[in-house]
C-alpha cells in the first residue's frame, strides 16, 4: 500500500481538531495577514473576500460556544454549592429535629432513613438530588415533621431547577459545539486552499507571503502554559511569544521586591501597549484585554520590565 503524499494532509485542519481556540488563533492571523498584503499583492483580494466571511463566522461561533461553556461551568458550580448546602441543612438542622421525636433505633426513624446517609453521599448527582424527594415522601403526613417536610420540599425544588438549568446549558453547549466544528472545518480548509493559491499564482513570492498568513508558531508548537525565569534589576526582557485572544487571561507572580510592568508588544522587548503594573510577591490575574491592543496577530511578545532595585524571579501561567 502506498503512503500518502504528505502535502495531501491539511495541517491547519488536523492540528485544530481538538482546539477551537487554536483554530481561531490561526484564523485571526490569516485574516489580518491577507488584508495587510492586498496592497502589495492585489491578487490576494479575491482570497480575502472568500476567507473573511468564513473567519467572521468562526469567531462569532467561538464566542457563542465560549459563552455557553462558561454558563455550563457556572451552572455546575451552582448545583454543587446548592447540594453541599442541602446536606448541611440535613445534618445540622433537619436530622436533629427528627431525632427530637424519633430515636435512631426506632422503626419510624428507620422508615425515614432506611439506608442511613448513604443516598446523600454515594452515586451520581441526580440520584443524590432525588434522595431529598425520597426523604419528603418518607416523612409523608407526619404532623411532627411538617416544618421539616416543607423545608425539604423547598430544597428539592431548588436543586431540581438548578440541575435542569445545568442540563439545558449542556445541551446548548453541545449544539454550539457541533455548529462551531463545521465552521472550524470550513475555515481551516480555506486556509489550505489559500496556501495552494499562493503556491500557484504567487509562486515567486511564496517565501514572503506564507509566513505572513500562516501562524507557523501556533500551528507547529504544542502550547506551553507555564513560563519561569529571572530578571535583573532595571532591565526589560521577553518572557514569551504567543498569539492571544482578547478573552484570554494570565496569572503572574514575581518573587522579589518593588514593581514591574508587563506589555504585550509587536516587537521583541517592545512596550507599545498599555502597561500593566505588577507588585512583587503577589499573585495577580490579568485579562489580556487590559493591554488594549486589537491586533493579536501582531502583538505577540509579552515583555517584562523591571522597576525594582533587585533581581527577581517570575512565574507566568497562561490560563
Amino acid at each position: 500500500m502506498f503512503k500518502k503524499f504528505k502535502f495531501i494532509n491539511n495541517q491547519m485542519e488536523s492540528e485544530t481538531r481538538n482546539s477551537f481556540r487554536k483554530a481561531v488563533v490561526l484564523s485571526k492571523f490569516q485574516d489580518a495577514g491577507l488584508l495587510a498584503l492586498i496592497p502589495s499583492y492585489p491578487a490576494l483580494q479575491a482570497r480575502y473576500d472568500l476567507y473573511h466571511p468564513a473567519h467572521e463566522l468562526l469567531v462569532s461561533g467561538y464566542n457563542n460556544w465560549d459563552s455557553t461553556e462558561g454558563v455550563k461551568q457556572g451552572d455546575r458550580v451552582t448545583v454543587e454549592l446548592l447540594f453541599t448546602g442541602a446536606k448541611l441543612q440535613l445534618t445540622d438542622v433537619w436530622l436533629p429535629a427528627i431525632l427530637m421525636f424519633y430515636k435512631k433505633l426506632s422503626s419510624r426513624y428507620k422508615s425515614i432513613f432506611p439506608n442511613g446517609m448513604k443516598p446523600y453521599n454515594v452515586g451520581g448527582i441526580d440520584e443524590k438530588i432525588e434522595s431529598f424527594n425520597t426523604l419528603s415522601k418518607n416523612i409523608g403526613i407526619d404532623t411532627n415533621l411538617t416544618t421539616v417536610k416543607t423545608a425539604v420540599d423547598s430544597t428539592y425544588s431548588e436543586l431540581k431547577l438548578a440541575r435542569n438549568a445545568q442540563t439545558g446549558a449542556k445541551v446548548s453547549n453541545y449544539i454550539s459545539s457541533d455548529a462551531l466544528e463545521a465552521l472550524r472545518f470550513t475555515a481551516m480548509n480555506l486556509q489550505y486552499r489559500n496556501t495552494g493559491f499562493v503556491m500557484d499564482s504567487l509562486f515567486e513570492h511564496r517565501e514572503t507571503i506564507l509566513p505572513l498568513i500562516i501562524d507557523l508558531v501556533s500551528l507547529r508548537e504544542k502550547e506551553q502554559s507555564i513560563y519561569t525565569g529571572h530578571i535583573l534589576h532595571g532591565i526589560t526582557i521577553d518572557v514569551l511569544a504567543h498569539t492571544f485572544l482578547d478573552s484570554d487571561s494570565i496569572r503572574v507572580k514575581i518573587v522579589g521586591s518593588g514593581k514591574f510592568k508587563l506589555f504585550l508588544s509587536s516587537t521583541s522587548k517592545g512596550i507599545d501597549s498599555t502597561a500593566i503594573t505588577i507588585d512583587a510577591n503577589l499573585r495577580t490575574d490579568i485579562l489580556v484585554s487590559g493591554f488594549n491592543v486589537t491586533d493579536f496577530a501582531n502583538h505577540r511578545f509579552l515583555t517584562l520590565m523591571s522597576e525594582s532595585e533587585d533581581a527577581a524571579t517570575y512565574r507566568i501561567e497562561l490560563l
